[in-house]
């Protein structure tokens, strides 16, 4: 499936309103590929949205996933793609070339050799499963959810012993334990559901009992190999139980660190910027590294596109597009560029092309609400610094800390 050639019409909009009724409008009949040219946001609207045949295992995320199981004519769902809200028609779908094989060999070997990978990994974990059941008390987890609200406060974590999973006596979760990694989670990971959160601590929790459980019983702890290795990484294993008992814990948020760190960054929260762009479509290589030089040169635009474009448009900008949809090669010439300069040549699936600048604007600043999240993370990773310094400093006074140089020469591979 990954090797079949496909071909696909796309048109993508900033909003998903105006995507939903331009899909209705094809549905109803109207034109793709001059909708595509009249309104679309990507750069192949100059061909009516058209996209060179290929192999599926080359068209770019999340166009392949919707591709695969789509026959020609077929209209996918409207997705969000690089700040935009695309869909797209397959207008071709063949066979797979089968000179192309060996280009995609180390490809196709890296792929099953993941796939192995997670299947032995699911197989075994099934029978984890089967070993060491493990119960689940909903009534705990539906306390630590109606506590959503509080997650970000010291309230949200707690002691309490209470058992949330049990695989056996010795192989249990507590309620403290799971608030606490829930919350670590929380403000580390963006903007994940609160729900997400918690499912993924579970789950991951489970998983290391029923682990340890099987270690227990087959007496891993027993092996000179483990114990060597539970040696060694017992250091790092009490030195991070600690930093998260001294540390972690301690940190808490209020909406006021929020507004005012929002208010000192805006730049960190602004959105891509957009460009109006012209575009040459060259008819090779060599033509447009000519119209680029000219273009160096201090050429006029119009008089260049005119004796060098044979794109379906006649080059000149359409709408405003954000950075960020073009791709990345692209988008980093793009965002060093003046206005009323134009890029190096592109090599494209479509052909040759090169881009104008004919105007920008920066992009807006995000509302607090849309970046609350990404402003945890960071005030969570300053606050656990300053956290750190604190203990670090709290331990060198009150210490006795003895240098072992030798050690140290070893480790660093010294000749001394």
């Amino acid at each position: 499936t990954n090797f079949v050639q496909v071909q696909i019409r796309t048109i993508a909009f900033r909003q998903e309103n105006q995507a939903e009724s331009a899909a209705a409008l094809v549905r109803a009949g109207a034109s793709l590929d001059s909708l595509a040219l009249a309104s679309s946001l990507d750069t192949y609207r100059y061909r009516g949205g058209l996209h060179n045949l290929k192999p599926l295992i080359d068209v770019e995320e999340p166009y392949r996933s919707h591709a695969a199981a789509m026959q020609p004519g077929q209209i996918s769902p409207i997705f969000p793609y690089r700040e935009a809200y695309a869909f797209f028609r397959l207008e071709q779908r063949l066979p797979a070339d089968t000179a192309e094989y060996s280009r995609y060999v180390p490809e196709i070997q890296s792929v099953f050799q993941a796939r192995k990978r997670d299947a032995a990994w699911k197989v075994f974990m099934q029978e984890m499963e089967t070993r060491f059941p493990a119960t689940v008390d909903s009534a705990i987890l539906a306390r630590i959810e109606a506590d959503s609200a509080l997650l970000f406060t010291p309230t949200f974590v707690n002691d309490n012993p209470a058992v949330v999973v049990r695989v056996d006596d010795r192989h249990t979760l507590t309620e403290g334990k799971l608030r606490s990694t829930v919350s670590r989670q929380a403000m580390t990971s963006g903007d994940e559901r609160f729900g997400r959160s918690i499912e993924k601590a579970l789950r991951e929790a489970t998983e290391e009992l029923r682990l340890l459980a099987a270690a227990d019983a087959d007496r891993f702890r027993e092996r000179p190999e483990v114990t060597a290795r539970h040696a060694d990484s017992r250091d790092s294993a009490l030195v991070d139980a600690y930093l998260k008992e001294t540390v972690v814990a301690k940190i808490t948020f209020n909406r006021e660190e929020f507004a005012a760190y929002y208010a000192e960054h805006p730049e960190e929260f602004r959105e891509p910027a957009q460009v109006k762009v012209d575009r040459i479509a060259a008819a090779d290589s060599a033509a447009a590294f000519e119209a680029a030089r000219r273009l160096a040169d201090g050429a006029d635009y119009g008089y260049i596109a005119g004796q060098y474009n044979i794109g379906v448009s006649d080059g000149t900008a359409q709408e405003w597009a954000p950075l960020a949809s073009f791709p990345d090669n692209i988008r980093n010439d793009l965002d060093t560029l003046t206005i009323g300069r134009s890029t190096r040549p592109y090599n494209t699936s479509d052909g040759w092309i090169i881009l104008h600048v004919a105007d920008r604007r920066p992009g807006r600043v995000k509302p607090l609400a849309d970046v609350e999240m990404k402003i945890r993370e960071v005030m969570f990773r300053r606050k656990f610094a300053e956290g750190l310094d604190r203990v670090l400093a709290v331990l060198k006074q009150e210490s006795t800390i003895t240098r072992n140089e030798a050690e140290i020469d070893r480790y660093f591979g010294s000749n001394k």
